[in-house]
């Protein structure tokens, strides 16, 4: 079960990182859930604002149901998933036909067979209910453990899947409607008149483009103060929003007081109508709803076609559009003013009591071609005259603006939490900004690489959309009280429309930084699966997340064996320099208790096991002790996240750290961070199931013991193996070892903290070394055959084959004389490709050998199907040999017979003593390799060893075992010997005529205690008790 929910969880953030509907995310969950438990049927249910039901198609429900169910009222008699959102809790029906709340609905499930259901709510962080996850069953009955299991685990991801949809539709109405009005904003606008402007150019209509501008408006802010502009300005959209007369037309807030309507399919006259309806609408409901407001605010309405420019974009229409609204607002304001119209259209040429007007017959109308929209020199004089009001009061002004901002929900948070030497800056560059976008030099160029640049910082910093949004007509509020309308209306007009560029580029570059997030998680979630290692998945993460925009660097890191916090991974250099900075310090651990060491987020995320933020460095009392350091390294901010299961201590922290304040803190940030959360407590648990966990190190010592990789640091140590045959060592296994100082560092210790090319450059270098040993053996007359380890994953990567052949191509050597050990673990299996990669190894005449038998999975067909050589018995099977010999020789007894009859030889590893020498000879292997032979060693020292005691073994005398093990040996071949004669009728193979009975297996002990053991196997077989009974009495005659 905990493979399948791991397994569910990867399919389920597989789906959510392409953030896609939550109709297809839930349908992925149903799926999986109903594949790893048949008996059940799954189906969710959405919580609309109205608290009404809205049914998610489900693969194994009929839309029917589906129908049925949608748009009723949560509560009572609405099955059970309506009263699991009611109360908030889980709700169980037993039996659908005798529930009151099935009444109206158990006539659509019974012909589906399903006859319980269980309900839970699906909450949001807050505890919010977002809908409800339903199990059916078609039994009357209630859910057994494995369901509870599979309900916990699915209702986590039911929230991240809800949640993740409530901040896709806030981001994209974020990015697409205007926060106070609710009309679509530009990018909107811009994006559907687009598709406005090819549909009806195919079909060779006309679009019309209205700009409409409140006259009047900063008077009516300054006298009546801002919530009466907003509700004006809401008033007059809804005004224009009715006002559009066909679906396909769009009308939109175009930013601060100016608004924008595109018709579809209409010539001059119709726009021109459209208008000057939309201008009376307006006066008229401003006059009903607002009495004396009328005489303050009117509109006036700029209007354009494409009729006679058929290839023109939408900038262009705006841009005439724009020019009649000048001109609108130049001769008097409260009018309409658009292109000429023909004399069919209006025989009259212009209704001056509509307010209809022709731009081309207006006085001065020849000058409107001359002035450019939003840059050029003919607006210098006068926003030259603009900047000349700013500069002076250009403090003050944005004082006021940020002590506005600061009054925010979220964004002043993050203002707040700003050093006074932050906010200074930021001030500052904030009156960089708003200068340089009113200065009369200003290109589009510079505008958009300045706005995208603090779209970026600002995103970074936590502000989302709608911050973007509302600070913006916050700076345009302060601004339009400062200066005078009057003066400098066209200055402002202009401004007004820089601004409102301003925030189209400044959501353009944050929907860039979070591109740039979908593509980390995404690489995130092909790593979770990829992993080969603890360490590998650790320096990969690091890596990718390293390149998050905005990224000073990542750690991992987990408590060592002594209790103290150790960071294993680190990206970034400016991290790296901040952390090696701190380890030459007092404040280089983290540790448990209420010392400084433990109040850093990574401390409590560690201990409480929940993210942990530090919003800014400087600002964060708990973050004194590592403050100036992070300050020199540019670090503002961080995020500690706990890799762990609900309620579970968390085995990982991985921390992110930013340039700037805000510790990954807004709506946006906080769900990218669960979705990373999710992703990277899945690959933990996958890379860490069913292997060896490995102690956590610092990360300076893990970054010196990788850097010794490569060096003469790196040395091969060579342990003898002894020819139970011969008695002689005539090979020898090539261990690696790393020297640190004064230290000999074993695999044991620094593998983890290789990646998988430190791996591939430990393969060189050692089978180098081996070679070069060889023909300096062979020189000095000593023909050794010489095995070394080689990684599973070489049996998939192409480049171990092309150094294996290249080395052995180099050094002239035996193939033949050269092993490779290929270690047996659950990663590998007997697969095709495995099969390839060894027949390729064997192909250069290579010998193989499987390594650590009886350590891993190896199953029977493997042993057949492989190509090996050699088997190597793992040392964990002798482990237990003093407490239970009879029990470990029998096992290397029938793994020795086992592998004989596949046509391979046996080595057995871990040998300690000289007696399970003789014991281990006698049972039939064909070497032994441990501590009683010799421990591993230099190359300079085997050298002298093997001159000394390569021969020094004498094969034991079966007749007359010396030792216990040797004797309990001889026991269990005695044994094997009298099963084929008194075992069970199916196996027994000989008969021995009457007056014949079996040899006694020792001679020199008490022949009537043998002759009861062997009565007791003829009369009761050597299963029966009295068999084992007769044995041990024996047994305990041996070990005297």
């Amino acid at each position: 079960m905990e493979l399948n929910l791991l397994a569910l969880q990867d399919v389920m953030l597989s789906a959510m990182t392409g953030n896609p509907p939550l109709g297809e995310t839930m349908y992925v969950l149903c799926s999986e859930v109903q594949r790893i438990a048949p008996d059940v049927v799954v189906a969710a249910v959405r919580l609309d604002s109205d608290r009404r039901m809205r049914p998610i198609p489900s693969p194994s429900l009929p839309p029917s149901y589906d129908a049925a169910l949608d748009g009723m009222l949560a509560g009572p008699e609405t099955g059970t998933c309506g009263p699991a959102m009611t109360s908030g809790e889980a709700v169980l029906t037993r039996d659908i036909r005798e529930d009151p709340n099935w009444r109206m609905l158990a006539h659509l499930v019974e012909p589906l067979g399903l006859r319980a259901c269980w309900s839970h709510p699906v909450k949001d962080q807050s505890g919010r209910v977002l809908g409800s996850l339903a199990f059916y069953f078609r039994q009357p009955g209630e859910p057994g453990d494995a369901h509870v299991k599979l309900v916990e685990a699915c209702l986590r991801l039911c929230s991240l899947a809800f949640e993740l949809e409530d901040t896709r539709s806030s981001l994209q109405r974020l990015a697409y409607f205007d926060a106070l009005t609710g009309l679509p904003n530009r990018g909107m606008l811009e994006r559907e008149a687009g598709r406005i402007l090819a549909q009806t150019r195919r079909a060779g209509a006309s679009v019309g483009v209205l700009m409409i501008d409140v006259d009047h408006f900063k008077r009516y802010n300054d006298t009546h103060g801002h919530l009466a502009g907003d509700k004006a300005l809401r008033l007059i959209a809804n005004c224009i929003a009715g006002g559009v007369p066909h679906p396909g037309d769009i009308a939109g807030r175009y930013g601060g007081e100016e608004f924008c309507v595109v018709l579809q399919d209409a010539d001059p006259r119709e726009s021109i109508a459209v208008a000057e309806s939309i201008r009376l609408t307006i006066e008229e409901e401003l006059h009903a709803k607002a009495p004396g407001v009328k005489t303050m605010l009117t509109v006036s309405i700029g209007v354009s076609n494409s009729d006679e420019h058929a290839e023109d974009s939408f900038e262009d229409l705006i841009e005439r559009a724009d020019r009649c609204l000048y001109e609108a607002k130049r001769t008097g304001r409260n009018r309409v003013v658009g292109p000429r119209l023909r004399s069919e259209d209006d025989p009259q040429g212009q209704s001056g009591a509509t307010g209809i007007h022709d731009s081309r017959e207006m006085p001065g109308a020849i000058e409107l071609d001359e002035i450019a929209y939003l840059y050029g020199e003919d607006l210098a004089p006068a926003m030259a005259a603009l900047t000349e009001v700013l500069q002076p009061d250009a403090e003050s002004l944005i004082d006021e603006f940020y002590a506005q901002l600061s009054d925010l929900k979220g964004v002043g948070k993050l203002i707040r939490s700003l050093a006074q030497t932050e906010l200074v800056h930021l001030k500052w560059r904030q009156t960089g900004h708003l200068m340089l976008s009113a200065s009369a030099g200003l290109t589009a160029g510079k505008h958009r690489a300045s706005s995208m640049r603090a779209g970026r910082i600002h995103t970074l910093f936590g502000m989302n959309a709608r911050d973007l949004a509302h600070s913006q007509e916050l700076l345009q509020a302060v601004v339009s009280r400062r200066v005078d309308a009057n003066t400098h209306h066209v200055a402002l007009a202009v401004l007004s429309r820089r601004l409102s560029r301003c925030l189209t580029w400044k959501i353009e570059a944050s929907r860039l930084v979070w591109d740039n997030s979908r593509e980390v998680l995404l690489r995130t979630t092909e790593l979770a699966w990829s992993a080969t290692s603890h360490t590998d998945l650790i320096d990969k993460a690091a890596t990718i997340l390293g390149a998050l925009d905005g990224s000073v660097g990542c750690s991992f890191g987990r408590p060592g064996i002594e209790g103290i916090f150790r960071f294993e991974s680190v990206s970034g250099d400016r991290l790296k320099a901040y952390f090696a900075d701190i380890e030459a310090t007092d404040s280089t651990v983290v540790m448990k208790g209420a010392g400084p060491q433990g109040q850093g987020p990574t401390g409590r995320a560690w201990l409480g096991g929940q993210v942990e933020r530090c919003i800014n460095f400087e600002t964060d009392q708990r973050m004194g002790l590592w403050r100036e350091i992070a300050r020199r390294h540019g670090i503002r901010s961080s995020v500690a996240i706990p890799l762990c299961p609900p309620d579970r201590t968390p085995s990982t922290v991985l921390s992110l750290y930013s340039e700037l304040p805000g510790g990954y803190s807004s709506a946006e940030q906080a769900s990218f961070i669960r979705q990373l959360q999710a992703v990277m407590t899945f690959a933990i648990a996958r890379v860490e199931s069913g292997s060896r966990t490995s102690h956590a190190l610092p990360w300076s010592t893990r970054q010196r013991w990788a850097g010794l990789i490569g060096t003469s640091a790196l040395e091969m140590h060579y342990q003898p193996i002894r020819d139970l045959r011969s008695g002689r060592v005539d090979r020898a296994e090539a261990l690696v070892r790393l020297r640190d100082g004064d230290d000999t560092l074993s695999p044991g210790k620094f593998f983890p903290c290789l990646s998988r090319e430190d791996f591939v450059v430990v393969y060189t270098q050692g089978l180098h070394q081996v070679l070069s040993q060889q023909n300096r053996w062979l020189r000095e007359g000593l023909d050794i055959l010489v095995s070394a380890n080689l990684p599973a994953e070489a049996l998939y990567d192409p480049r171990y084959y092309d150094i294996t052949r290249e080395a052995l191509r180099r050094y002239g050597s035996r193939p033949q004389r050269l092993m490779l050990e290929v270690l047996e673990t659950s990663g590998t299996g007997t697969t095709d490709c495995e099969r390839y990669g060894l027949e390729k190894f064997r192909s250069l005449g290579i010998k193989l050998a499987e390594d650590d038998l009886g350590a891993g999975h190896s199953s029977l067909d493997r042993l057949r199907a492989l190509p090996f050589d050699v088997i190597k018995l793992d040392r964990s099977l002798i482990q237990g040999v003093e407490r239970t010999p009879i029990d470990v020789l029998s096992s290397i007894y029938q793994l020795t017979n086992l592998c004989h009859a596949l046509g391979k030889s046996v080595v057995v590893e871990g040998v300690e003593s000289v007696d399970l020498i003789d014991a281990v000879a006698l049972l039939g292997a064909d070497a032994v390799q441990g501590y009683a032979v010799a421990r591993p060693m230099p190359a300079a020292r085997f050298t002298d060893w093997i001159r000394l005691h390569g021969a020094a073994y004498q094969i034991p005398d079966r007749m007359y075992p010396r030792g216990y093990l040797a004797k309990l040996a001889k026991l269990l071949i005695w044994e094997s010997h009298v099963q084929l004669l008194f075992g069970s009728a199916q196996s027994r193979v000989l008969e021995f005529s009457d007056g014949h009975t079996p040899v006694l297996p020792f001679r020199m002990i008490d022949p009537e205690l043998q002759t009861s053991l062997l009565g007791a196997a003829m009369n009761h077989g050597i299963a029966g008790a009295q068999y084992h009974a007769a044995r041990e009495k024996l047994i305990a005659v041996l070990s005297r």
